[in-house]
């Protein structure tokens, strides 16, 4: 009752005294609707495009272009969020914030005309919002007073004068935010684009940063392997690099269905992780795709993390490929900060983190801080935003207890205490709460001291390592400084100039583990603001319009094209759109790739096209280059009402688009293989005729990595691969996968095209392997043997140019399948 009385009595203090009192000219704009676009930009990264909505990730936000002018206003949004766990996301109008989800799942408001500086809780969210449900959210302005609503309740009001607003937008906070529609109505003044400053901007610098980010992300694209892993240190980590590189790739922007990343999280899914690494990096992987089919997938993976929690720390296995638990290693804060960060992310997927294993954590990180220096620095900036009056503190981390503190272990602490904090503050004493932010404040107080971007300080080595974890510390203590230093810029400008020519970043040997450090630093992974370009028009987005264009048409995404119609030009509407009807009568629209017939939407002639989209998708199968186009087929404007033979076509321009990776049929189940290889875990001497080079050995034929390869050498007239089994095994598919492996090699090696195969001492058969040495090869046995011995000679191949003669096996397994 008095909910219901409060609100009669708001929309009466809201509600207009007269029409006449604003009679300032109403301009109503559609600026989203569905996928579509207009007049917003994308400030700190674009927004995927979904299945009828934009969505944004982790600080993405996005703004109305123009201004609206003085008199009254309706702001209207069909909106979506993931969580509601007081990830801030928030509808800002100018300096003034409207936060869907703050702490404690609230609602709350600030600004100057929001209920001033402080933040003022208004509300639980759950009351108007439903987590993963779309709501109804809009603002309104009349005679000065503004009203919001949420699911068509009124929420909030509040005295906001009758002027001009410069700004309007959204940001997603540390939430997924989906917005399906978005208008506005309003005295909307068109704003001139400003003149770029002389000399180096803001927007170059951005510029230089998204470019090296493409191509870091082409490089990771590039170097993953057929079956959907990278390969870093994979003997140890089976799994590990490509969940960081899967990671990578979400926060970057890449979608989840992207096929890379629909062939990773294939071959993850198949994994049975046993290292503190590989399962911390596996559960941020899972949880960045804010897929809820994955919340059994993180509650299993935080099970097995907490499982290997030694009083709050964590260590490697004591050797290489060794069940945890079986052999625990030494404890170290490097494999403890990739714990707490996993963690972090289960809590995010919905995992109840208990609050005595968040303690345990700090508690334990503590031990690893040096003795506390003291030094005099006067107005030195605390991460609080405040600043000293005299002493302060100075304490690193080390790797382990009572080793010398350095750069990556000190973000490495910093990172941990904070993220602890975060999750059980609330049950400290004030005292307990003082004692980490001082040792968190000391530990940046040590950073600031000892700050460089060219190396790992105190260490020297893994300085793509310290830089995200740098990034970190500037993320999540939302620091823009360190000492005096600019991190992030320093940061950049020293990473773009770092990275090789083929978009990589490599301190030695593990070029995709250092990318992907850089890659995160560059994209503010952490960030609750990460970097994007708003100057730049939006990426995989392709337009075809002209107003001398009969028909207009745009594009997005990459494999999966979204096409649709974005309207006609003057002249075709003036030829065509009279008639009883009143406006072009559209039959159908047909959409043509490299022009061919790809898809029909048909219409309705019966009535006057108005804005229908008639959306098409198409998914491309092959790589290169493909023109994109479409046709309208209209209804001449004279014929009969309910005449529907289309007697004239109106041809779009159309663009060019490049593909670069697509999901060919035999890919998921190439992602699957591990799991079908029954002769995976047994004990096996693998010899050959020859080996190309030292670390191509024959043994890597058959050691279930598509990473790994055995390459024969260019003078072994009959290349032969001899594989015996310690016991044997029944099979019935032998399976073969050549030498190239990932896109990076291609062409590098010969094309085997026949073998001849042995099983056990059997008679030998021939086999031709597929034309496309991407794809794998299954070799019926045609009955089920039991096999001991296989023999693989090389009988028949194609010299590649590069270094003809070299090739050989990526892997050569055995299967037993359904015949």
């Amino acid at each position: 009752m008095i909910y219901k009385l409060i609100s009669m009595l708001l929309l009466a203090v809201l509600a207009p005294a007269s029409h006449a009192a604003h009679a300032a000219r109403v301009d109503e704009r559609k600026l989203v609707d569905g996928v579509e676009i207009r007049d917003i930009k994308f400030e700190k990264g674009r927004f995927a495009d979904g299945n009828g909505y934009i969505e944004g990730y982790s600080g993405n936000t996005v703004a109305f272009t123009q201004r609206i002018g003085k008199g009254d206003f309706t702001i209207k949004a069909t909106l979506w969020l993931r969580d509601l766990n007081g990830s801030y996301p928030f509808f800002r109008l100018d300096d003034n914030y409207f936060c869907f989800d703050s702490a404690a799942a609230s609602l709350h408001v600030n600004g100057s005309k929001f209920g001033g500086p402080a933040v003022k809780k208004i509300g639980e969210a759950s009351k108007f919002i439903t987590k993963s449900q779309t709501f109804a959210f809009e603002i309104r302005r009349r005679n000065g007073k503004v009203q919001i609503f949420l699911s068509n309740q009124p929420v909030y009001a509040a005295d906001y004068g009758d002027g001009p607003i410069d700004y309007a937008g959204f940001g997603v906070g540390n939430n997924v935010l989906r917005i399906h529609s978005w208008s506005i109505a309003a005295n909307i003044e068109e704003v001139a684009p400003v003149e770029a400053p002389k000399g180096p901007s803001a927007s170059e610098f951005q510029n230089r940063v998204d470019n090296a980010i493409d191509r870091g992300i082409k490089y990771l694209l590039n170097y993953q392997c057929r079956d959907g892993s990278w390969g870093y240190h994979a003997y140890f980590f089976p799994a590990g690099e490509t969940a960081l590189c899967a990671y990578t790739l979400l926060k970057c922007g890449i979608p989840a269905s992207h096929p890379a990343l629909q062939r990773a999280f294939a071959y993850l899914d198949g994994i049975e992780p046993a290292e503190t690494y590989v399962v911390s990096c596996m559960l941020s992987a899972y949880e960045a795709t804010g897929n809820p089919a994955y919340k059994a997938k993180i509650q299993q993976l935080s099970g097995i993390l907490t499982g290997y929690n030694e009083r709050g720390l964590w260590s490697y296995p004591n050797s290489w490929g060794s069940p945890w638990r079986a052999e625990k290693g030494l404890i170290d804060l490097s494999n403890t900060q990739f714990a707490v960060l996993g963690l972090r992310a289960a809590h995010k997927g919905g995992v109840d983190i208990p609050a005595a294993l968040w303690k345990q954590i700090i508690e334990s990180a503590l031990k690893f801080q040096e003795i506390p220096r003291i030094m005099d620095a006067s107005g030195s900036p605390k991460t609080d935003g405040t600043t000293t009056t005299g002493k302060i503190q100075v304490a690193g981390f080390s790797y382990r207890a009572g080793e010398g503190a350095y750069g990556s272990m000190t973000a490495a602490g910093i990172c941990i205490l904070k993220i602890a904090l975060e999750n059980v503050k609330s049950s400290l004493s004030s005292a307990q709460v003082r004692t980490v932010q001082n040792a968190i404040d000391s530990g940046v107080n040590w950073l600031a001291e000892n700050f460089t971007i060219t190396s790992n300080p105190k260490k020297g080595d893994w300085v793509y390592y310290y830089l995200y974890g740098l990034e970190r510390v500037g993320a999540f203590l939302k620091i823009d400084k360190i000492g005096e230093h600019d991190w992030y810029r320093e940061g950049a400008d020293w990473l773009i100039s770092k990275q090789g020519n083929d978009g990589a970043w490599a301190e030695s040997d593990h070029a995709e583990a250092d990318t992907c450090f850089a890659l995160l630093f560059l994209r503010r992974a952490s960030a609750p603001i990460i970097t994007g370009n708003d100057t730049l028009p939006p990426k995989d987005v392709y337009i075809s319009e002209s107003p001398t264009n009969d028909l207009s048409m745009r594009a997005s995404g990459r494999n999966r094209l979204k096409i649709w119609i974005s309207g006609f030009g003057e002249n075709a509407k003036k030829q065509y759109g009279g008639g009883n009807i009143g406006g072009l009568r559209i039959a159908k629209i047909e959409y043509f790739i490299d022009g061919k017939t790809a898809g029909e939407i048909q219409g309705n002639p019966a009535k006057a096209w108005v804005d229908e989209k008639y959306a098409f998708e198409h998914e491309f199968t092959t790589t290169g280059k493909h023109k994109v186009s479409a046709r309208a087929h209209l209804v001449e404007p004279g014929a009969a009402d309910d005449d529907k033979n289309p007697t004239v076509y109106l041809y779009s321009t159309g663009f060019e688009l490049n593909v670069e990776s697509v999901l060919a049929g035999w890919m998921l189940a190439a992602a699957r293989a591990r799991a079908r290889n029954v002769m995976l875990n047994i004990g096996k001497t693998v010899n050959a005729s020859s080996s190309a080079n030292g670390g191509e050995t024959p043994p890597r034929a058959a050691d279930g990595l598509e990473s790994s390869r055995w390459l024969f050498a260019a003078n072994d007239a009959r290349p032969t691969l001899t594989i015996e089994l310690q016991n044997s095994i029944k099979a019935n598919t032998l399976v073969f996968t050549q030498a190239f492996n990932k896109p990076a090699s291609g062409g590098l090696f010969d094309k085997i095209t026949q073998v001849e195969i042995v099983i056990n001492n059997n008679k030998p058969f021939k086999a031709d392997l597929d034309a496309d040495d991407a794809k794998p090869t299954a070799v019926s046995l045609g009955r089920v043997f039991t096999i001991t011995r296989i023999e693989v000679r090389v009988v028949a191949r194609v010299k590649n140019a590069s270094q003809p003669g070299i090739g050989g096996f990526s892997e050569v397994t055995l299967e037993m399948r359904k015949q």
